[in-house]
């Protein structure tokens, strides 16, 4: 085991590189470096979450914490029908970290607790692929940029497809393009982009930024009739839309 790398993370790496106008793939470092090495999570310190979230102090820390502990990918979300809508319930950041397992949502949201405070702001970008599939991504704001990176690529993503820091645009062909993590004058640049690569496939998706919360969504329903998708939220939801409705083939509403 490396000291300080963890998975694609290089705990020393140095590089902007530009991807598109205002965004720039950078390292996670640039939140913040790690003051610990790997091993030192797994100390019995490292058991109490409220010890754990004072002393973590950036992404990189939460990630080595959160591979640290075994935390693993699992579909955790559940269903619950009131009235004629069937609700997907997602998983706070707490029950996530204590449960060491979750789905993006969950490992979003355990970034978001452990971090809490510790930011000038904070929050989620969620989307919703054509075929009613979705991801969560955390943002954190600071000294006047956006950071954009995709919690569950660091936690428990597949080697041979998370991105290797390196700051050679060639380490990142064929690889998730969300597991590196960008910098952004707005979250629209990320979105603009994203948008372009996936435009490539035809795929049209809806962004939406959500503010920071123990939980990245509480409740979600989204169902497709023929080549239109119906998403709705709950009636007291925070958030704003990224993405032009117009483009798109989604029914957006609110219950």
């Amino acid at each position: 085991m490396h000291k300080y790398n963890v998975r694609g993370l290089v705990h020393d790496a140095n590089f902007r590189v530009k991807l598109a106008k205002s965004l720039h793939w950078v390292p996670v470092n640039c939140m913040g470096i790690t003051k610990y090495e790997n091993a030192e999570f797994k100390s019995d310190n490292f058991s109490n979450i409220e010890y754990v979230k004072n002393i973590v102090s950036s992404p990189y820390e939460a990630f080595q914490y959160l591979n640290a502990i075994g935390y693993k990918e699992t579909k955790d979300v559940y269903y619950k029908a009131e009235g004629e809508t069937i609700w997907e319930h997602h998983i706070d950041g707490y029950t996530s970290i204590a449960h060491r397992k979750g789905c993006c949502t969950s490992v979003a949201a355990a970034l978001s607790v452990l971090l809490n405070n510790k930011f000038e702001k904070m929050g989620y970008i969620f989307f919703i692929r054509p075929d009613t599939s979705n991801h969560a991504l955390n943002y954190v704001y600071m000294n006047g940029k956006y950071y954009i990176f995709d919690a569950s690529a660091f936690v428990y993503g597949d080697l041979d497809v998370v991105a290797i820091e390196s700051g050679n645009l060639n380490s990142i062909r064929n690889k998730i393009i969300t597991s590196i993590c960008m910098e952004a004058d707005r979250l629209e640049d990320f979105v603009q982009f994203h948008k372009r690569i996936h435009l490539y496939n035809n795929h049209k998706f809806l962004y939406f930024a959500l503010p920071q919360s123990e939980k990245c969504i509480d409740r979600i329903f989204i169902k497709k009739e023929g080549s239109t998708l119906h998403v709705r939220f709950p009636y007291n939801t925070e958030f704003v839309l990224l993405s032009d409705l117009d483009e798109t083939r989604f029914l957006l509403n609110f219950s």
